[in-house]
């Protein structure tokens, strides 16, 4: 039987917390193979042509998991911070900003 979206989001809700629990207070990147989610990866790219190498495949799981780590950032389970050269980094909010 297939897993419901609230099944699936709490499966991969429970995989993003708890990678950010285990760098706590560090703040680190979420990517969907923190799910066991496999994504593709840009070994070379060429601006001017738009040509590049890659390895690996998309995984339809992706936009879930990308709505879900979505979710808990506007929730406020988790801090977004995004770098000044670009990319995001995420982290667990303090009990004291909780409150």
């Amino acid at each position: 039987m297939a897993k419901t979206n609230i099944e699936r989001f709490d499966e991969m809700s429970a995989d993003i917390l708890a990678h950010l629990y285990n760098s706590f207070p560090i703040p680190v990147g979420v990517s969907p193979e923190v799910s066991g989610l496999t994504v593709i990866k840009y070994l070379s790219f060429n601006p001017v042509s738009e040509e590049g190498k890659t390895e690996g495949e998309h995984d339809p799981e992706t936009e879930f998991f990308d709505a879900s780590l979505n979710w808990l950032v506007h929730s406020g389970f988790v801090w977004s911070n995004p770098r000044p050269f670009g990319g995001t980094t995420y982290s667990l909010p303090s009990a004291e900003a909780r409150a």
